[in-house]
């Protein structure tokens, strides 16, 4: 047209030529974008279309490149036919600067090899990084400060120049650097590489080289190259210290080498033409352990390169010698020995993270030759006294042919204390290709003694049994779809596994065969496990999809048969059993899972109880039993429940739908039961039950988020275990299920007396179950230690499993006691002493307590046989369930109790906590008792596990007479002669002597038990250390108080006979009472006291 035009553009947002980038390539991106900044392009076009001439200017401020931001770019450009220019460039970031220019020139918009070329950049406090990015190269993990000047002249394909490049305090892939420094020079044919120098630390690396070109091309040629190092120290890079932290050792490296850049079809190569190197590795170590040297050489030698590497890594020999043709293919000999080469030391230095898998000595030869296209090796290789996956190995040798299209195992034995496996096979494939082809193996295992294979050990120990196993397979690999396929084709085997016993239990044997004829494969399996019958049968076409049908009987399948398999025998048999009967058969596809058809018929289902009937035969009473057979099948990923009902005395289940395995909303299941809870009486001894569990619920959703919905009714349910002092009984009320949530709707109880209310919901999202529930209770009794605790609670949980909080208050309203409650043995066993944080798992895990318990105004403390106890307590339960504890006081004002075996009078009393996170007692208790007319005052401080007493008496005795008082009744023959003596210190439990620690120590664990099983009140055990003997007498007294008045005290001394004392009190009242004595010489006496106290 002639004309001109002038072409303005400017943005803020370069996101406007996304559709453009879009329209010109599927693939490009935006690398630049704008963070604040303006984009702007000024064009001027002048000239015919056929020849235009374009000039503009191009500027950028605040914008990024590969997320690197920089401040400005600014530069001048024409172009036309003959040639194209740019100038004025400039492109600044903080302190950073590079100007650029440069030029070609051009035929008809064509840059040809011979066409003038010139650039010039310099940079200035730059970086790495930065200019990694705008190469389009920000992927390379590099950094440092940037210095360059670029000058280069001449034509496009023989540019001559120089440039000098440094980079300081930088780093590349995690690994600093202190200086990178490249000289390199460009003249005609020649790029010349003067200098390239690598320093970090004491390591230097010097290279330099040379590339001499045709003067038109770069893809033909001839390379030299020079390398060399210093002694470089190994625990100085910090990327090998993160894999192997501790890892030290000396490193050097000279190479040099030379080839020809050439043509090889559309393709260029490079042809190695000479090399000349020596490495070294020395003093290499680990942890303290050190793993020797390595030294490897190659030298040329007219056409061939000689190479030798040798080792002795942790203290083996390792050679390898090999020679190279310098001609295309590189056609190789090579020769490899290893001698005692430890396993184990060789993977805790070249992966840690498997060390402990395997260990042994290592001894193999490698014989090798061929070229890269065509190779061939030999390997033949002993492992011995070795250990792979903690399964011992006495002995593992082999022998492996290796060809382009072969991989030949003519042989592989496995010697080992539990047998002998022998194996050979085969791989062809195409070449350079292991995901096609066809595989063969031949296996043997000849009796292997399960009782001495560890891995079957660990998960069952003691488990016997001999396996016998010979087997061919033949199989095609495939590579499909990007998936690895193994498509049998053959099978042959034939083996069995005979005299299974675990716990002291026969458990029978088991055959199994498969064969093929044609593409048909036959398996048989049958058994007699547990004394039950199971027979299997199937065929498999091998061919297609691999259609198959299959069938699997089993009969007399008892609990009581398994049970013995499943985990150790109970010490108590339980009294019930379990026995199935049914088939299993599948359909279809074994390729395709989701076509597979299969079907379930359990014909017969029995839960029953059982009772001893004489004569070695047990009585059954039946519990649960189906009513018709439970069908399931399994119909293209559906499987579907249709029929299963059970039924028993005043019970019914039935259970119906389908689950969808490959759909997102699987379930479709529906529930109803009316279970007597009766039924838990049969199948748990201790546990005593009645009443109804209703259930009608459907289920459906996913297997992520499954949905329940329906309702849950209990009748009049009844529970009591043995080992709990309370039960619980005519509980009422109904869990409503909707969806994700159950409510629990007026749900009432009894316990103890008294009345129990439970009301709120409980939420499920995936795995976490969030809880809004209050509990109240009303007069509940509960016992313990002989105290019976009535108790008002009202308690509430809220949170989740990963935390929530039992919160509320209990209110004690009264407190009964016997006259043998011991207030001391109380506290030791509510003491708890602190506990390390654990992980808590299960539904309450994560729950943290906030309960308060306090007495009522009207608390009474009551005892059939003494005065009434008043106290006050106000404590606070905090802390955990694995590790509660408590602060507060509990305030005693008067009263009786007994304190570790005595009876005592309650002056003053009070029992503090103070530690959050453990339950321990601190007891601040003055108490009076009196004891053969002797008043003695008890002083008790400190915590429970480190109590402080102290004593006075009226009249005085000292301080072993009052222990010895207590401890055995025994007075001293005048009171009235430690009148004077001073007063006993404070003393601890430790400093009570020899004779009272052991005398506590074992009468305390004792008394309770002689209690409960004989009635007695008070055990005591008085040993006395005799001088010139470590061994102490003993002295057993027993005592039972018939009646509040009358005490029968029954003694006798284990190291003498016929040394029985009995003695019976009568107190007829508070000051005058009565005692009758038959002493150890047979003298009855009788003796009469009357007690006064002189102020």
């Amino acid at each position: 047209m002639g004309k001109q035009a002038e072409v303005r553009i400017v943005s803020r947002n370069l996101d406007d030529f996304v559709p453009a980038l879009a329209l010109a390539s599927s693939t490009a991106n935006q690398p630049v974008t704008l963070r604040g900044g303006t984009a702007s392009l000024v064009t001027d076009i002048r000239g015919p279309l056929r020849a235009p001439q374009i000039s503009g200017h191009l500027s950028a401020t605040s914008f990024t490149v590969e997320q690197r931001p920089f401040d400005r770019l600014a530069a001048d450009f024409n172009a036309s036919p003959s040639g194209a220019n740019l100038a004025n460039g400039a492109l600044t970031r903080n302190s950073s600067q590079m100007r650029f220019s440069a030029s070609v020139g051009m035929r008809n918009w064509s840059a040809g090899p011979s066409q003038p070329l010139t650039a010039n950049a310099t940079m200035r406090n730059g970086d790495l990084a930065d200019l990694l990015a705008l190469s389009g190269k920000s992927d390379i993990p590099a950094r440092g400060t940037l210095n360059a000047d670029i000058r280069i002249a001449g034509t496009v394909a023989n540019p001559q120049g120089n440039a000098q490049i440094s980079v300081v305090n930088g780093a590349a892939y995690d690994e600093p650097f202190d200086r990178l420094q490249v000289l390199v020079d460009l003249s005609d044919q020649l790029v010349d590489l003067k200098s390239v120098q690598l320093a970090a630390g004491d390591a230097r690396l010097d290279m330099r080289g040379s590339f001499t070109h045709p003067r038109d091309s770069f893809q033909t040629g001839r390379v030299q190259v020079q390398l060399a190092s210093n002694q470089v120290q190994l625990n100085q890079f910090k990327t090998l210290q993160k894999e192997r932290p501790g890892l030290a050792g000396i490193a050097r490296l000279s190479a040099e080498l030379s080839g020809n850049l050439q043509k090889a079809g559309a393709n260029t190569e490079f042809a190695l033409s000479a090399v000349t190197a020596d490495l070294s590795v020395t003093g290499v170590r680990d942890q303290g352990q050190n793993y020797g040297n390595l030294t490897a050489t190659a030298h040329t030698y007219g056409s061939d390169v000689n190479a030798r590497v040798d080792s002795d890594f942790a203290g083996s020999s390792i050679q390898l010698t090999s020679r190279t043709r310098l001609q295309r293919g590189y056609p190789t000999t090579a020769d490899a020995a290893i001698r005692g080469f430890a396993i184990e030391k060789a993977l805790s230095i070249a992966a840690p993270e498997k060390q402990g898998l395997a260990s042994g000595m290592l001894s193999a030869t490698v014989h090798a030759k061929g070229t890269v296209d065509d190779p061939q090796a030999n390997l033949s290789f002993e492992l011995a006294k070795a250990k792979v996956y903690d399964e011992p190995v006495d002995r593992l040798a082999g022998a492996i042919d290796f060809t382009n299209r072969l991989v030949n195992v003519s042989s592989l034995e496995v010697v080992s204390p539990a047998g002998r496996i022998g194996l050979t096979g085969s791989l062809s494939h195409a070449p350079s290709d292991f995901t096609n082809g066809k595989a063969g193996l031949h296996l043997t295992a000849q009796r292997i003694d399960l009782q001495r294979v560890q891995t079957i050990q660990k998960s069952k120990p003691g488990l016997s049994g001999t396996l016998r196993l010979t087997a061919d397979v033949a199989a095609d690999l495939r590579k499909q779809g990007g998936e690895q396929q193994v498509l049998l084709s053959r099978l042959d085997a034939n083996g069995d596994v005979a005299g299974i016993e675990w716990n002291k239990q026969n458990f029978g044997n088991l055959t199994f065969q498969g064969e093929t004829k044609g593409n048909v494969l036959s398996v048989k399996m049958d058994s007699d496990f547990a004394k039950s019958a199971i027979h299997g049968t199937g065929q498999v076409h091998l061919q297609g999809d691999y259609p198959m049908q299959a069938k699997l009987t089993f009969a007399n399948v008892t609990y009581s048969g398994v049970q013995g398999f499943l985990g150790p025998s109970p010490e108590v048999r339980p009294n019930f059993d379990g026995l199935v009967e049914g088939q299993v058969s599948v359909n279809g596809p074994a390729r395709q899972s989701k076509n597979l058809q299969a079907e379930l018929q359990l014909s017969r289902i029995e839960l029953f109880t059982t009772e001893p009937a004489g004569a070695g035969n047990n009585k059954k009473t039946m519990t649960l039993q189906n009513q018709g057979p439970v069908v399931v099948r399994l119909d293209r990923s559906i499987v579907r429940v249709e029929s299963a009902r059970m039924a028993g005395p005043s019970t019914n289940i039935t259970i119906g739908g389908t689950v969808a395995l490959d759909q997102k909303n699987a379930f479709d299941l529906k529930m109803n039961a009316d279970v007597n809870l009766a039924v838990l009486r049969d199948f748990l001894r201790d546990v005593d039950s009645s009443g109804n569990l209703i259930v009608n619920s459907t289920l459906r959703g996913s297997f992520e988020q499954p949905l329940v919905n329906g309702q849950i009714d209990l009748k009049n349910a009844s529970i009591n275990y043995t080992d709990l002092p309370n039960g619980i009984s005519n509980a009422n009320g109904v869990i409503a299920l909707n969806g994700k949530t159950a409510v629990i709707r007026s749900l009432t109880a009894e316990s103890g007396g008294g009345k129990i209310a439970v009301d709120g919901t409980v939420s499920f999202t995936g795995a976490t179950a969030t809880y809004n529930v209050q509990a109240k209770a009303d007069n509940v009794r509960m016992r313990y230690e002989g105290a019976s605790v009535v108790t008002k609670t009202s308690l509430t949980l809220t949170g989740s499993t990963k935390r929530s909080v039992l919160a509320g208050d209990v209110t004690i309203e009264r407190v009964a006691y016997n006259q043998q409650s011991d207030i001391g043995t109380m506290l030791s066993g509510s003491a708890t002493p602190p506990k390390a944080p654990s992980a808590s798992v299960g539904p309450l895990a994560g729950m943290r307590l906030n309960i308060r318990i306090r007495t009522a105004p009207d608390v009474r403390f009551q005892t059939s046989l003494a005065q009434e106890l008043q106290a006050t307590a106000d404590l606070n339960l905090r802390g955990t369930l694995e590790s509660p504890g408590m602060t507060g006081r509990i305030n005693i004002t008067r009263g009786t109790l007994i304190f570790f075996g005595n009876k005592y009078t309650v002056n003053r009393g009070t029992i503090s906590f103070f530690n959050a996170t453990a339950i321990q007692p601190v007891l601040d208790i003055d108490l009076e008792t009196s004891v053969k007319s002797v008043d003695v005052v008890l002083g008790v401080t400190g915590p429970i596990d480190n109590l402080k007493l102290s004593y006075r008496s009226d009249p005085p005795l000292k301080f072993d007479e009052i222990i010895a008082l207590l401890a055995t009744g025994k007075t001293p023959p005048d009171p009235t002669i430690a009148a004077h003596q001073p007063a006993a210190p404070e003393q601890s439990l430790g400093q009570m002597g020899e004779s009272a620690i052991l005398s506590q120590a074992v009468a305390n664990p004792v008394a309770n038990r002689l209690e409960r099983v004989f009635g007695v009140t008070q055990l005591k055990i008085d040993p006395t250390f005799t001088s010139g003997s470590a061994l102490p007498q003993a002295r057993v007294t027993l005592q039972q108080q018939v009646t509040g008045t009358i005490t029968f005290t029954y003694t006798q001394d284990m190291t003498q006979p016929n040394s029985q004392i009995i003695r019976v009190e009568w107190e007829m009242t508070p000051r005058f009472s009565a005692i009758a004595t038959r002493d150890e010489n047979g003298i009855f006496g009788i003796d009469f006291f009357y007690k006064k106290q002189f102020r």
